[in-house]
């Protein structure tokens, strides 16, 4: 019975028999010879519909490796053999017991964590189950300043205090700045870097100094492509002087948020599931698990330093690459700029987070994340003039 498709009533001769061995289908033979061990009138239909199918196809490999497939699947699953069966249309029955399906998992129950220093990190991850695998993640933790805010009315913020939205505090040798066009940019904030906590967490900041972020008054930016640095700016004053709180410029017509005051505290953070370096170690089961025990419970994201909180993809230090250079991602099939972004992509360190955050009214895209970049040798040479910001929404 060595050719079952001449038993099944084909003109399948030895030269085909030997095109199909030649073609990579000895066990298409082997699969159709256990159906008819266990249901003989329907493996004969089945063979035939088979080999019609590879004399018109002249034994395509592709042909091959389709039935193949599908002969094995009908050898494991009776109902899909039955199913096949039945669809020649000839009355022909294979009998078949369904196999119940296995229930679905059970969905992971968030347990929600206030994580905030690397025992409280390791504390979840045990608690998820994910014990072994944190001196793997313990590595990854950076240090971060989590800012809270607080709507007020700008009043009762003193000038020179660090603050969230409202008017700026700048020198008066300092104008609002402005895009190319003259339309004024949003303020975003102002740090004054002598009240960022340490609690003994080292995190590079000066001592002293204020620190300041504008952003395109109608979000023009999304940070992936050259010109975009018209659209955001960053301003580092060493030694504070004459600060005066600036009127809103008559020109800008939106972007105008509500002051809040500010609180900060100083945590650890770990990276997001996304980055392959974090994905390679875990299974897709730990997923959640991961997700859980990685992410404070906190309601919004801003914070300065640390790990980006990513909306879109793991992709915003390679963009901080090729944007300033006005390459595209397409680029990256280049060998050359591939080669470059590589190089350089770890060199870039998230500088400021900002949320949309409802307190002073910011909502960046569809409800995204403002992300500030900086070179970490920049930011260690105090060049905040050089950043890169990049707008994600969901």
């Amino acid at each position: 019975m060595e050719n079952i498709f001449k038993t099944a009533g084909l003109e399948f001769d030895d030269q085909n028999l030997q095109q199909l061995h030649d073609a990579g289908g000895t066990a298409i033979l082997e699969h159709l010879h256990q159906l008819a061990e266990k249901h003989y009138e329907g493996a004969m239909l089945v063979s035939r519909s088979a080999g019609n199918l590879l004399l018109k196809n002249h034994f395509s490999p592709d042909v091959v490796g389709y039935i193949v497939r599908y002969t094995s699947d009908m050898l494991v699953d009776d109902w899909f053999f039955a199913f096949v069966v039945r669809s020649f249309g000839t009355g022909v029955e294979v009998p078949y017991e369904r196999v119940p399906e296995p229930p679905p998992p059970e969905p992971y129950q968030y347990k929600g964590f206030n994580l905030i220093s690397p025992s409280d990190y390791q504390t979840a991850f045990q608690e998820v189950g994910l014990g072994e695998k944190w001196p793997i993640f313990e590595k990854y933790l950076k240090p971060e300043i989590r800012i809270e805010l607080t709507r007020v009315d700008e009043s009762q913020i003193p000038i020179g205090i660090s603050k969230i939205g409202g008017r700026p505090d700048l020198p008066s040798s300092i104008p609002w700045p402005s895009e190319p066009n003259e339309i004024p940019l949003s303020f975003l904030a102002q740090f004054n870097l002598s009240e960022l906590p340490s609690n003994g967490v080292e995190h590079g900041f000066p001592s002293s100094g204020m620190l300041y972020f504008f952003y395109s008054s109608d979000q023009s930016s999304w940070g992936d492509q050259k010109g975009n640095e018209q659209s955001f700016k960053c301003i580092f004053i060493e030694k504070p002087q004459d600060l005066q709180r600036l009127d809103f410029p008559p020109l800008l017509m939106e972007g105008k948020f509500h002051a809040c005051k500010l609180s900060f505290q100083t945590a650890f953070g770990l990276p997001n599931r996304e980055y392959n370096f974090v994905d390679i170690h875990l299974s897709p089961e730990e997923h959640e698990p991961f997700i859980d025990a990685s992410i404070h419970s906190a309601t919004h994201f801003s914070k300065l330093l640390g790990h980006a909180n990513i909306v879109q993809g793991p992709s915003m230090e390679q963009e901080c690459v090729l944007a300033p250079r006005g390459y595209a991602y397409a680029d990256l099939q280049k060998p050359e700029i591939k080669q470059l972004v590589e190089a350089e992509k770890g060199d870039w360190m998230l500088l400021f987070q900002l949320d949309s955050e409802p307190a002073p009214d910011m909502c960046w895209g569809d409800v995204g994340r403002l992300y500030f970049w900086i070179k970490k040798q920049d930011f260690e040479n105090r060049r905040f003039d050089r950043v890169w910001q990049i707008l994600q929404c969901y």
